[in-house]
Order: structure tokens, then C-alpha cells, then sequence
């Protein structure tokens, strides 16, 4: 059976619902075209605050040790050199972006 097709209704209560094939959605479609959300959803959300700044110190930390483990060298492209491009990369969107939606949440 293809991915994302219908197994089978499945009835709880009241109404029926239409289960998915297993990592195609989160939520179930109920046959009258309405959906409902598992109580996990809420659990998982993170705020956007604390992913940028787990970037930012994943960058403070990474950087420093991809300098001392892997060979980083102006004139060449290797890969420690690639990993360090991405890294500042990643850090230099990051860090403003924390700035800026800190600077935000203060205004409110």
C-alpha cells in the first residue's frame, strides 16, 4: 500500500476517524473532514528563544574544537575548513536573530 493512504476508519467514541499510515501525519482526520491532535504536540514545542540559543553556544563550543581537531587552512578547501564555514555561518544568522527577538519579547 502506498504511503500516506488510508489503512482503515477506526471508531473512538462517537466518531469515526481515519488513521493514517504510520510517520505520514500527526494528527487523524475525522471523516467529516474535521482533525484532532494528539496532547504530545503541546509537549514538543519549543520556544524559538531557547533553539537559537542552543545554536549560538553549540557554535561557541564547536568552533574552538574544530580548529584544534581538524585541519583548517586558508589557501585549501578541506573539510575542517567546510565545517568551520558552516559553523560561523550558522552562528552569524543565529546570534542576531536572538538579539533581535529578545530586543522584541522586551518591547511587548
Amino acid at each position: 500500500m502506498a504511503s500516506g493512504t488510508v489503512n482503515a476508519p477506526v471508531r473512538t467514541g462517537s466518531e469515526t476517524l481515519l488513521e493514517r499510515a504510520p510517520g505520514t501525519e500527526r494528527s487523524r482526520t475525522a471523516l467529516d473532514g474535521s482533525s484532532t491532535t494528539s496532547s504530545m504536540d503541546g509537549a514538543r514545542h519549543r520556544s524559538p528563544d531557547r533553539i537559537l540559543l542552543a545554536i549560538v553556544l553549540a557554535v561557541v563550543v564547536l568552533v574552538p574544537l574544530a580548529i584544534s581537531q581538524l585541519e583548517v587552512r586558508p589557501d585549501r578547501i578541506t573539510v575542517g575548513t567546510v565545517v568551520v564555514s558552516i559553523l560561523l555561518v550558522s552562528g552569524s544568522i543565529a546570534l542576531p536573530a536572538l538579539i533581535l527577538s529578545r530586543w522584541q519579547a522586551a518591547d511587548r
